[in-house]
């Protein structure tokens, strides 16, 4: 044998073995080329779905290293954050030279639209579309902060297909006008020009115009089928399905890898054990207990609520109860009468309560449900959002002396109930939180702050599976609301009730007796005079104000109506325990005093400036529970009496106004009021001929002559009114005295067309 043969036969052998090991390693293996990740997302697009979508994709990241990620959309709307969050990492993957394509099946929603507009490639199935991105095709309706987030997301995406920024422009905005443009040399790369630009082009195109179309006239935005996709060059074909998607974008079949979500409804879930243990009730009837109350708290949170669970709470102390269930359906309110409803619920020792969330617990009603020994909630109700706002602008009110307080009486009623990182990030905005699972399958929950402690703290990771990658459950600029998913993913929840008989058997007492504590005619009547009472205050005082301009000829009845309105609301802020009898009659005692200054001894001195002051004291002490604020909780209400003071100064001042423009109008009451007299073409006193713009040296000149002259008056004088001298009436107004009608007057000044009189001696 040559050596050339030896050298021969050892390629041979090399060549055999590495022959053997490509088989003994699987000849299934994947051929070489592109890979891609397919990960499908259907269902509501809420958190949950956002959640799972990032979880399937650091799993493709790490396990198939793609270069392409297919996404199969066939959503259904939800609120416009959710879908930006994914819109935007889908924009985060071409930062990172990641291919992205979307596939829209039927039937096509707003947030389909929305992560398809954010892929490089789009492809739809027959019956898939685009749809408009208007505020009504989200779940809820897209606030205004949601549509400009909505545009800037939109300019982020088309900044890289510059032909398709008017398209995208119009998706949202149904007021635009927008024309498919193909150029000759360019047809198969189609433009989008608003109507503006279009007609410029027309005028001066960069080279000729081989087709033109209006795909977008207002009031109607586009709304775009498979076809119609494909036909205006948006679409990279019709397909049915992501394998044909990946095959046009060269990706072979076997290399096609689907990232489906895990069998559970939401993402991620608990394991089957923390399952279990959420599916029980926290709360253990009162054994021997016959009866369950159930007390429904609904409309706005204020005295009259609190006024009516006080009570029914009493009544339902002497039923001996099993169980008191509280039906929770409230906005919120205000915080004091809040803190006491929560109080009152707390300290309730005759058997467990349960707030049973219908539709929606936000701010005080959170506060209250937490209150109570368990939370349950039913399909679609909310929970959270518990920061403290002003009562009039409805603005986030930002003071930490409020918000610590606040979270402290939020951590005491969820001690050992609910995660205190959680709860904090209901109170207080820009709590971010933090969700890591134990070994044992349980989650918990760490505010930044903690969790950026534990990472600089190796020793603490055994507690946790792999703390790197915990999940981001909240970002610093929201507050915590929760449906009932979350509340049942997050510990609150104890489970997801849709009835009444449903509650019943999960608490063991389906055959109990059911009684319902319903608010009483007494109660409906208090709670709305709470609600209407700077209403109500405006209206009394606008009363006194008629009877004043027409001075006296109601024989009063003016100003009984005006007493009777703020008697009323009086009535309801005393029902509602609000108002003491003092306060009320510090209000009268001052009315009393204005009275006397403005009738007896004309003026406004002393008693008119203290009747005032007493005045605004008692309706301010009427509109809180307290007399002087001293607790946070206290200062937030204050703040609120404030509001609904100015309020009610608004409602007067506006009135005042519609009075002296349009009162003298009013076919009985302008008899009896003084109306400004008619542009007059004779002499006058003042201008001394009919010149209707006398100069500046003639109006000196007369008003000299003018000032005192005397006459009488001819209408009282409190202080404006009319007086006649020399046989000629005049607009006057008095130095601030009350003057009587007949009583002699002398002219005391002129300045401009104001004549100022004063009694004559």
């Amino acid at each position: 044998m040559t050596p050339r043969d030896a050298r021969m036969i050892r390629v041979l052998c090399w060549l055999a073995c590495v022959a053997a090991a490509w088989n003994g390693s699987g000849a299934a293996d994947a051929p070489e080329g592109r890979k891609a990740a397919h990960i499908p997302l259907q269902g509501r697009l809420d958190e949950f779905l956002v959640e799972s979508f990032h979880q399937r994709l650091a799993e493709a990241m790490r396990t198939a290293a793609p270069s392409l990620i297919v996404l199969e959309l066939q959503t259904e709307a939800g609120a416009v954050g959710p879908a930006l969050a994914i819109a935007n990492a889908v924009e985060a993957l071409h930062k990172q030279s990641l291919e992205t394509a979307a596939l829209v099946r039927e039937p096509g929603s707003a947030s389909d639209t929305l992560v398809a507009l954010a892929c490089d490639k789009l492809f739809a199935t027959e019956k898939g579309r685009l749809v408009p991105l208007a505020p009504a095709a989200f779940q809820p309706p897209a606030s205004d902060e949601d549509r400009q987030k909505l545009s800037e997301a939109l300019q982020t995406f088309s900044a890289r297909r510059p032909r398709l920024r008017a398209f995208y422009q119009a998706l949202a905005d149904p007021s635009l006008e927008v024309y498919l443009v193909a150029f000759e040399g360019r047809e198969s790369q189609p433009a989008f020009y608003l109507a503006e630009d279009f007609r410029k082009l027309q005028a001066a195109p960069p080279s000729p115009i081989v087709r033109s179309e209006r795909v977008a006239a207002p009031p109607a935005p586009p709304k775009l089928g498979a076809a119609d996709l494909e036909r205006l060059g948006l679409s990279g074909g019709t397909l049915k399905s992501a394998e044909e998607a990946a095959a046009r974008l060269g990706v072979p079949l076997p290399n096609l890898l689907a990232f489906r979500p895990k069998d559970e409804p939401t993402a991620p879930a608990p394991p089957a054990k923390g399952d279990e243990a959420r599916s029980r009730p926290r709360a253990k009837p009162t054994p021997g207990g016959d009866k369950v109350v159930f007390i429904k708290l609904d409309s706005m949170v204020g005295e009259g609520m609190l006024y009516s669970v006080r009570r029914r709470l009493a009544t339902a102390r002497g039923m001996n109860p099993a169980l008191v269930v509280f039906e929770m359906d409230t906005l919120g309110g205000a915080l004091h009468p809040a803190l006491q409803i929560a109080d009152l619920i707390f300290a309730f020792t005759a058997c467990p309560t349960v707030a049973w969330v219908n539709r929606e617990a936000i701010s005080a009603g959170a506060l209250i449900s937490v209150s109570c020994s368990e939370i349950v909630m039913q399909e679609s109700s909310v929970l959270g959002d518990s920061a403290v706002v002003e009562g009039a602008s409805g603005e986030m009110l930002r003071s930490e002396k409020i918000d610590s307080y606040l979270r402290a009486r939020f951590l005491n009623f969820c001690e050992g109930k609910y995660p205190g990182a959680l709860v904090e990030a209901m109170v207080t905005l820009g709590t971010e939180v933090y969700e890591l699972e134990t070994p044992e399958g349980k989650f918990e929950y760490l505010t930044a702050n903690d969790y950026q402690n534990l990472l600089r703290s190796p020793e603490q990771f055994a507690r946790y599976k792999d703390p790197r990658s915990a999940r981001k459950v909240l970002e610093s600029g929201k507050l915590l609301t929760m449906n009932e998913k979350q509340g049942k993913h997050f510990g609150f929840s104890s489970a997801t009730i849709k009835s009444q008989e449903e509650l019943l058997a999960f608490y063991g007492l389906s055959g109990a007796e059911v009684v319902t504590l319903e608010w009483t005619w007494s109660e409906k009547l208090v709670r709305w005079l709470d609600l209407v009472g700077p209403f109500l205050l405006s209206l009394g005082v606008l009363g006194i104000l008629i009877e004043l301009k027409t001075q006296g000829s109601t024989a009063g009845l003016f100003a009984l109506i005006g007493l009777a309105f703020i008697a009323l609301f009086f009535f309801g802020k005393y029902a509602a325990g609000l108002a003491e009898i003092w306060e009320i009659l510090l209000f009268f005692v001052g009315l009393i005093l204005l009275a006397i200054e403005l009738f007896v001894t004309p003026g406004f001195g002393v008693l008119g400036v203290s009747g005032l002051a007493l005045m605004l004291v008692s309706v301010l002490l009427s509109f809180q529970g307290f007399t002087i604020p001293t607790t946070a909780g206290e200062w937030g209400d204050f703040r609120s009496s404030i509001a609904q003071m100015g309020l009610a100064a608004a409602g007067v001042f506006v009135g005042a106004l519609l009075l002296g423009r349009y009162l003298h109008r009013a076919p009985y009451l302008g008899k009896m009021i003084l109306a400004a007299p008619p542009p007059s073409t004779a002499p006058t006193a003042v201008t001394g001929s009919v010149s209707p713009s006398p100069s500046p040296a003639e109006e000196e000149r007369r008003a000299r002559e003018l000032v005192g002259r005397r006459g009488k008056a001819l209408s009282v004088l409190r202080p404006a009114g009319r007086a006649e001298f020399g046989g000629e009436p005049l607009d006057v107004v008095t130095e601030g005295d009350f003057i009587a009608a007949g009583e002699p007057v002398e002219i005391a000044a002129v300045q401009g067309n104001r004549v100022v009189v004063r009694r004559a001696v």
